[in-house]
């Protein structure tokens, strides 16, 4: 109808006989940026593991409205757009970002997890530095859920070079998106995967989860 062409697709399961009506899918189109890729492989001890902002927004913020739960103080989703901030990163301090990427579903656990097979070290993260909202952690608690595995729309995950935490952060704090952000672990030496700290001065493996805490959105 309109001779465009089609540059891709997306495929969705439904019921049968739930097919009827209009699925309406849109894509992005834009430009690869070049002289950037990621590469996770040339991590050494002492890098660090950066997040953008409180984790677990997203999936909360889906859980209450899809439950109608009550909340003294409602919890906004975090979907945001962050190509403008990670475009200025690259731009400013591609050489030693080794690694970003947004921990949408399966949240910072599942996103950690699947890049630490390709880290030469093991990832470390201290629980007591990953920001959570207030709002966020008390759903989680009286309902079961682990903010590490929940969805976020509007966060990133990046692994840096030692020694460039300040200009990190500097660089992502310009923006609304990245006020929140923080080093919340380091890479060690040792087998590949991922270790939480814990608060109370234990330690943990985090991996992937058994599962899935809500149900998928799309």
């Amino acid at each position: 109808l309109l001779s465009l062409p089609v540059a891709c697709g997306d495929t969705k399961v439904v019921e049968r006989g739930k097919g009827d009506g209009i699925f309406v899918t849109t894509s992005g189109i834009g430009e690869v940026i070049g002289g950037w890729s990621p590469r996770p492989h040339e991590a050494s001890p002492g890098d660090l593991v950066v997040v953008t902002g409180p984790i677990g927004d997203h999936g909360i913020a889906v859980l209450v409205a899809r439950e109608n739960l009550r909340l003294k103080s409602p919890v906004v989703s975090d979907v945001a757009p962050l190509s403008p901030m990670l475009n200025r990163l690259v731009e400013e301090a591609g050489e030693v970002v080794l690694f970003m990427r947004d921990p949408t579903r399966g949240g910072l656990g599942v996103t950690l997890n699947e890049v630490a097979p390709k880290i030469p070290g093991t990832v470390v993260i201290r629980e007591e530095a990953i920001p959570v909202r207030e709002e966020v952690r008390g759903v989680s608690e009286i309902l079961g859920f682990d903010p590490l595995y929940l969805a976020n729309e509007g966060k990133a995950v990046l692994i840096v070079r030692k020694g460039a935490e300040e200009k990190i952060l500097s660089i992502l704090r310009e923006f609304p998106e990245g006020a929140g952000s923080r080093v919340i672990g380091e890479v060690r030496e040792g087998e590949k995967g991922v270790l939480l700290l814990t608060r109370v001065g234990g330690a943990r493996i985090l991996d992937y989860p058994v599962g899935e805490q809500l149900p998928r959105i799309c």
